[in-house]
């Protein structure tokens, strides 16, 4: 009776401890990434494939404002912050300059896209004289996170 008591009190320890200490951390890899960028010679945009290489660590945020914050790997600033925590279905947006990172916690999956260039290039040119069209790529990465 003893060990069954035992192993029903670390069961409820580990479901207590278990959402506390998943909420640390985690490490998130691009799986796949798509977008669009300026073909010069042809003056056009089109569709472009690019690698997915990035890696993001969506950390407890440094500020209280914030309740979490998106760092590429290497970098110590974010990309993105969230200023609310993840929600009832475990779920997390944060923004950034041009950049919005989606995470479910569920289903350890993340979906970020870049939306600088294309649809705002005239108010770009009118904070950066000499910006050209296609200076900048629209993207969306898909991936998937793991607990760190």
């Amino acid at each position: 009776m003893n060990r069954i008591r035992h192993v029903f009190l670390y069961g409820m320890l580990l479901a207590l401890a278990g959402p506390a200490l998943a909420q640390n951390s985690y490490l998130c890899a691009e799986d796949m990434i798509t977008g669009f960028s300026f073909d010069r010679g042809a003056q056009r945009w089109q569709r472009a494939e690019f690698r997915a290489e990035g890696k993001y660590v969506v950390a407890r945020a440094s500020e209280p404002s914030r309740k979490w914050e998106v760092k590429e790997t290497g970098s110590s600033i974010p990309v993105a912050v969230c200023e609310k925590d993840f929600d009832e279905d475990g779920k997390i947006r944060c923004v950034g300059i041009g950049k919005d990172f989606l995470f479910s916690r569920k289903s350890m999956r993340f979906l970020t896209t870049y939306t600088v260039g294309y649809w705002n290039e005239n108010a770009l040119r009118a904070i950066v004289p000499g910006r050209k069209e296609g200076d900048d790529t629209p993207v969306m990465a898909i991936g998937r996170c793991t607990a760190l």
